[in-house]
């Protein structure tokens, strides 16, 4: 069963009219919305299974509040990327739009249709390019580690 995802969506629709750049920042974060929906969100998926166990609620939102200003870190360092670094990152061109398109039907499909299964594909969906960025932009790291956490998290049984 759908849910509503007020805020988040957004962030994953990638118009045509952005560049790499913004399309990026976008993903970034949505990405940093998307934590913390599922960090704040008590629900199971469309079989009745928790998607992140609650002993895990508060340290997650703990540690989501720590990490916010590398969002902002990562925004800024990708702004100042050259062209010529976004292309030897795959972060352009048909690359770029492959890998976007990607996360924008992983997000729709899991929004739609909200199982553990979908989250772990869209969470590695956004891991494709969010890897290229943080090479690219030479920070983010922590990002990546505590979206890597929650992956863990959902393979949990409550």
């Amino acid at each position: 069963m759908p849910f509503n995802n007020p805020g988040v969506s957004q962030y994953f629709e990638f118009p045509e009219d952005r560049n790499s750049r913004q399309k990026l920042i976008s993903m970034v974060f949505g990405l940093q919305k998307l934590l913390w929906f599922l960090a704040e969100s008590h629900w199971s998926d469309g079989r009745n299974q928790i998607l992140i166990p609650t002993v895990y609620h508060e340290p997650l939102i703990d540690a989501l509040r720590e990490l916010d200003p590398h969002y902002g870190n990562l925004s800024e360092r990708t702004e100042r990327l050259e062209d010529r670094t976004l292309v030897e990152h795959g972060l352009s061109g048909a690359q770029l739009r492959i890998k976007l398109m990607g996360i924008r039907d992983s997000f729709s499909r899991f929004f739609s249709n909200p199982i553990k299964g979908a989250l772990k594909t869209l969470l590695e969906a956004i891991d494709v390019a969010l890897d290229s960025l943080i090479q690219a932009a030479g920070v983010g790291g922590a990002i990546k580690e505590i979206k890597d956490c929650i992956k863990v998290l959902l393979s949990i049984e409550d």
